[in-house]
């Protein structure tokens, strides 16, 4: 996801740049170690993915398993 306005070129390179560091071992094992799933994609792939997780956390919040509290409490660290 990128800011609205980014020029063509910019919006062009930036998925690119984020497929070549995601095979780079320095930032891929530290992101699998911490339980991460680390995967490249073109920007058609990322919206279909957030598409599908919206969808799914939506039946969710739908089927009643799961109910929101209410009003968001605050961080109880200092």
């Amino acid at each position: 996801m990128l800011p609205a306005g980014m020029p063509a070129a910019a919006r062009r390179e930036v998925p690119q740049a984020w497929q070549r560091a995601l095979i780079s071992p320095k930032l891929r094992q530290p992101l699998v170690a911490r339980g991460f799933d680390p995967a490249s994609g073109d920007p058609a792939e990322m919206r279909r993915t957030v598409a599908a997780e919206i969808a799914r956390h939506r039946a969710l919040l739908a089927s009643g398993r799961i109910k929101l509290d209410g009003a968001a409490r605050p961080s109880q660290d200092p």
